[in-house]
């Protein structure tokens, strides 16, 4: 995935609000999803920068309410057309062929799909469908969104938000394999096959969790 200078790949941000290998990412804090700016209660605001040796640009904002849980949030570019990227997403022809332990059930608003991990089905609701632009779906307690929308020279700009529900819960083993779904689904639809992923997860979440401590401590200050 890279992003608009084409020398790195995703950007994450950091939100107070409901609502992907070298890569650099940018957090932002905001605030919560009560101030909704979007079909499925996204908004995006951002204030001064404060840079990290990790190569992260962290933005936060003051008074934040806490009391409904926070969010971290990514975006990048996928070299591949959205109309690509979404059946990858929601058709289960595609999906068999790169994740075959996700398969969908009914792709609308109150439908579903299956995962499977470490042999247990989990069923999924979707709690909001844009056909060829948006999914956002419960996982337990926690909800996450995806967009796509068209970049340049037939790529596929996306975000993708993981709000946690309960903010003392919030760890980065729940967040990190959607994040590498994201990564496996571009080395597929690219280079035609399946990617190792044992190389990311490390680096992830090293960085998903530094992004959840800085969260909580400020939100006790």
């Amino acid at each position: 995935m890279t992003e608009n200078s084409n020398q790195k790949k995703c950007n994450c941000q950091n939100h107070d609000h409901h609502h992907e290998s070298n890569h650099e990412c940018q957090c932002q804090a905001n605030q919560s999803k009560s101030d909704s700016g979007h079909s499925c209660g996204c908004h995006h605001h951002s204030e001064h920068n404060h840079h990290h040796g990790c190569g992260c640009h962290h933005q936060q904002v003051d008074n934040l309410q806490t009391d409904l849980g926070f969010s971290l949030f990514f975006e990048g570019e996928i070299n591949a057309t959205p109309e690509e990227v979404w059946n990858h997403l929601t058709d289960n022809e595609y999906l068999s062929k790169w994740k075959p332990d996700i398969r969908m059930i009914d792709c609308k608003p109150g439908g579903s799909f299956i995962v499977t991990r470490d042999g247990q089905e989990h069923h999924l609701m979707l709690t909001d469908v844009e056909e060829g632009h948006l999914l956002a779906y419960l996982w337990g307690n926690d909800d996450m969104v995806v967009t796509i929308d068209p970049g340049e020279k037939e790529t596929t700009l996306f975000t993708f938000e993981y709000w946690f529900g309960d903010k003392e819960e919030a760890n980065a083993e729940a967040v990190v394999p959607w994040i590498i779904n994201l990564y496996e689904l571009e080395h597929f639809i690219v280079h035609n096959e399946l990617m190792d992923p044992k190389d990311l997860p490390k680096a992830f979440m090293a960085e998903v969790n530094n992004l959840i401590k800085e969260q909580k401590k400020r939100e006790t200050l």
